[in-house]
């Protein structure tokens, strides 16, 4: 690819996530609070061997588990929500989760996207996708656009309304 064609693309995919990208080994920044790239990568080893897959099968899940759950922080933050380790604990059990708390980066990862899970029953969808969209939201372009409709990136799992219904891997 001509770099003429990537500065496109990158620009493109900035624009499409409303913001401009952050730079470096951050991979998502929501209001100033950032995951970084590294993290990403690592949960989805992490994860996979956890669950019996590949890195790059389940690499935008986790991004996505990641911003979901970094988005529903600032959000509890904003609107003063508590989320405490007691319902934390409760979507763990709900969902079958607990092979994934292993303390490794997977651990870490579920139990950030576990803020999107309580924070959707405290507060319901709509409220938690109307107060999103009032985030400075930045997605770093190698993740693909934000998708501000249903909280997610191209390959994650592309339904706010089933995040607490199913477990967040395959």
């Amino acid at each position: 690819m001509s770099t003429a064609r990537l500065l496109v693309a990158v620009v493109s995919a900035a624009a499409l996530a409303g913001c401009a990208a952050p730079s470096g080994g951050t991979a998502f920044d929501v209001n100033g609070a950032t995951i970084s790239t590294r993290a990403v990568d690592q949960a989805a080893t992490d994860c996979a061997k956890l669950v019996g897959s590949t890195h790059d099968k389940i690499r935008e899940q986790i991004a996505t588990m990641y911003l979901q759950g970094l988005i529903a922080q600032q959000v509890a933050a904003t609107d003063k929500v508590a989320i405490s380790a007691g319902e934390k604990t409760a979507v763990v059990s709900s969902q079958n989760l607990g092979q994934l708390m292993d303390g490794s980066a997977c651990q870490a990862a579920v139990e950030t996207w576990l803020n999107i899970a309580v924070l959707q029953q405290k507060i319901g969808a709509q409220k938690l996708l109307a107060d999103a969209q009032k985030l400075t939201i930045q997605v770093n372009p190698i993740y693909g656009p934000f998708q501000a409709s249903n909280l997610s990136l191209p390959g994650g799992s592309g339904s706010l309304s089933g995040v607490g219904s199913g477990a967040p891997l395959p």
